[in-house]
């Protein structure tokens, strides 16, 4: 099974490379995964919040956010990656009530594998396209939810019309 493993991450990566894994441009940097993630996603800004955690705004509505104790949050504000929105839990609340989705290993050489599906979200995609930097040899707890946000100029506010839903996803370091 080991054997079987290792040679699946080797061609994922040589096919990633033969590609032109990470393209970069004059303007806007381009992220190409490997192993199922086939579209090329223009990065459009990186910076530091106020909080000092860099923050990666893609061109597709992803936002990605390192923060210093090793957790990594993606928001996706137009659900690209196509969530079941029905599967998940809406803040709203004092606390948020993330659920966990799966957990993934990010192994040494920058792959990641499935360690397990919850709710059969593409966690290995969403890292390979997304994520640059995750820690070496790091088992990951995925958590999601769903975020009520009002559509700016749309009234009444509170009508089902005027919202809309960003999904978080949140990569929790458990080892």
């Amino acid at each position: 099974m080991k054997k079987i493993t290792v040679f699946t991450l080797i061609f994922c990566l040589s096919i990633g490379m033969f590609f032109g894994y990470g393209k970069t441009s004059k303007a806007k940097e381009s992220v190409k995964g490997t192993c199922g993630a086939t579209q090329d996603i223009d990065m459009e800004e990186t910076y530091l919040n106020e909080q000092g955690n860099l923050v990666q705004e893609f061109e597709n509505g992803i936002i990605v956010e390192y923060f210093a104790n090793g957790e990594i949050e993606v928001t996706d504000q137009f659900n690209v990656m196509n969530a079941n929105l029905d599967e998940l839990p809406e803040t709203g609340k004092a606390r948020i009530d993330w659920v966990l989705i799966g957990k993934i290993l990010w192994n040494t050489i920058g792959g990641c594998s499935a360690v397990q599906y919850v709710t059969g979200y593409d966690l290995c995609k969403i890292a390979l396209q997304y994520l640059s930097s995750p820690k070496p040899n790091t088992t990951y707890a995925v958590y999601a939810f769903k975020e009520a946000t009002h559509i700016p100029g749309c009234y009444p506010s509170s009508s089902p019309q005027c919202i809309k839903y960003n999904v978080k996803y949140r990569f929790v370091i458990m080892n």
